[in-house]
């Protein structure tokens, strides 16, 4: 008889040869997307806001009471949801919901050590990129064989039984509407399977439609968190700039504690001298696509439709 593989090495090297472990797919898997992360402007230029999160109770009776607790760091927050670490996280447009889950995925990436035979892998899937209703094991091989470096030809299968993954499902709310139904049955089952999930979903188009799962929400940028993104772009001026050019306008400072609408904000106040931000989010998104049209054609950078 042959030699058998070790247990690990059978169960992270899937070729039939069984290369060194630095080839396993798993190891790809980490090295490839954390580069990609990593080269995500906001993580590259250390601009992300770590939000606070509170349990969602608007849908709560009256009646009972609930806390709400404040998780300083989005790891603690995953960790301390609920035992099953299975959760959906809500929030308003530009509230960070994509960023935020991002932010955690390269924590679980970090933390991933590919010669462990138990660890648990972390599978961003967007489903927004989904035009056609595809099976859950479709959505991770898919997800996981985009940075292992594999031809059509060779791509590694990966079901749900076989590995311990932590499923991040991005963007509930963009699955065409009349695959959504089909989306939640499947999101349903891989709830009832071994792995972690969590599933991100704008909270105006959620619809309490999964069961026993706590549901948490991204809250609004405090002032002190305002400041603190601005900080990097103006240094000490910081608390300055907020008072003159944000604070002091209602409309300007309600649409600040939006994570998006705050970066839109930098940027035109980077490319205005006067610093003049629009007081409606039309007239401030209009400004900011002009000021990205004017620089795209100076840079010769094609922008997409």
């Amino acid at each position: 008889n042959e030699r058998s593989e070790p247990e690990y090495m059978q169960l992270w090297l899937p070729s039939p040869k069984r290369k060194e472990h630095s080839e396993s797919w798993l190891y790809k898997y980490k090295t490839n997307l954390l580069k990609k992360l990593n080269d995500e402007i906001i993580f590259k230029e250390n601009k992300f806001i770590e939000i606070d999160i509170e349990q969602n109770v608007e849908k709560k009776s009256e009646g009972q009471a609930q806390s709400q607790e404040k998780y300083e760091d989005i790891k603690d927050f995953i960790q301390h949801a609920n035992s099953a670490q299975s959760l959906i996280l809500l929030g308003e447009v530009g509230a960070g919901k994509t960023t935020t889950l991002r932010h955690y995925l390269i924590k679980c990436l970090d933390d991933l050590k590919p010669d462990n035979p138990n660890a648990i892998i972390p599978v961003f899937i967007p489903l927004k990129r989904y035009k056609k209703y595809p099976e859950i094991s479709s959505l991770i091989t898919d997800s996981i064989n985009e940075f292992i470096d594999v031809s059509s030809s060779t791509k590694e299968t990966f079901d749900q039984d076989s590995y311990n993954f932590r499923l991040i499902f991005d963007g509930l709310d963009e699955v065409p509407y009349e695959l959504r139904d089909e989306m939640i049955d499947s999101l349903k089952r891989a709830l009832n399977q071994k792995n972690k999930v969590i599933i991100s979903c704008r909270l105006k188009d959620y619809d309490d439609n999964f069961v026993n799962i706590h549901n948490y929400r991204l809250k609004e940028l405090t002032d002190d968190q305002i400041k603190t993104h601005l900080k990097p772009f103006y240094n000490e001026d910081a608390p300055v700039v907020f008072k003159q050019k944000i604070k002091q306008e209602q409309n300007i400072h309600d649409m600040a504690k939006n994570p998006f609408l705050l970066d839109i904000m930098i940027e035109i106040m980077e490319s205005d001298p006067e610093k003049v931000l629009p007081p409606n989010k039309g007239e401030l998104i209009e400004k900011y696509v002009k000021i990205i049209i004017k620089k795209s054609r100076k840079d010769k950078i094609n922008i997409p439709n």
